[in-house]
């Protein structure tokens, strides 16, 4: 009884995606039906923008071996360092936190550290933060908190995620940098991006897969509308300063 039940419903199934076929054959459909389907096929062109998606994930973030610089107060159960690593060829500072004691199995977890704005020449790469890095660190993660080209000691120009991608070059190079650190478990690392680092962070989150978990707090995330019309609000109230308005680089990308 059984298999005649299933043989019963074969046929049907059988018949139905025969009928199914011939009604939405190109023979049976109306001719404006078929121009209305091919009207709305998406085509996305490549953007050319340096800020694309499309472009950003063409660009190799290679990094590089990352050097020691200085040994800085070591605490508790870790050791922090003041390092330096290559981006875009300048030599970009960092924040380098390394566990005291017997390395975990496969290496220790990795936090790469995305910090918000502060003006550059006001940064600090041992002070800036230290109190998040501190808990982080204390926890038994390496933590990695570049400095971004510009900021603190780093070479280049300072300049805003939402204008050029720059930083996120830093940070990928960065991720990179530290991936290949010797006491790193490449299959454990995490990031964490605070304001504007947290633009920072959603940016990688779509570049890279080695990223196995994210925190975001009050990260700068709104659309791109809704960026542009902060930042020429800011504008037209003269209450930009410093390195976030540089018109050259506005005029470029928008």
């Amino acid at each position: 009884m059984t298999n005649l039940i299933l043989l019963f419903l074969a046929i049907v199934l059988f018949i139905g995606g025969v009928s199914y076929e011939r009604m939405f054959s190109s023979k049976n459909v109306p001719a404006k039906l078929i121009q209305k389907v091919t009207l709305i096929k998406p085509t996305v062109p490549m953007s050319s923008s340096s800020l694309a998606i499309e472009t950003m994930r063409q660009k190799s973030y290679p990094g590089s071996t990352i050097t020691f610089e200085q040994t800085l107060t070591p605490h508790a159960n870790y050791t922090s360092y003041l390092v330096s690593y290559r981006s875009d060829g300048l030599k970009i500072y960092g924040l380098l936190t390394v566990p005291i004691g017997k390395k975990t199995t496969g290496g220790w977890p990795v936090i790469l550290f995305n910090h918000g704005y502060i003006p550059p020449a006001a940064y600090t790469t041992d002070t800036s933060y230290s109190v998040m890095v501190d808990a982080l660190a204390s926890a038994g993660y390496i933590v990695f908190k570049p400095d971004y080209r510009g900021n603190g000691n780093s070479e280049g120009i300072p300049t805003q995620p939402y204008v050029t991608p720059d930083y996120v070059t830093d940070s990928m190079n960065a991720l990179s940098a530290i991936k290949h650190y010797k006491n790193t478990n490449p299959h454990k690392i995490g990031v964490f991006g605070h304001s504007m680092g947290g633009n920072i962070t959603l940016h990688e989150l779509v570049l890279t897969h080695d990223l196995k978990a994210a925190e975001l707090i009050a990260g700068v995330v709104g659309n791109a509308t809704d960026l542009v019309q902060w930042w020429n609000h800011r504008i037209a109230t003269n209450s930009i300063v410093g390195n976030e308005y540089r018109p050259s680089i506005l005029s470029n990308k928008w």
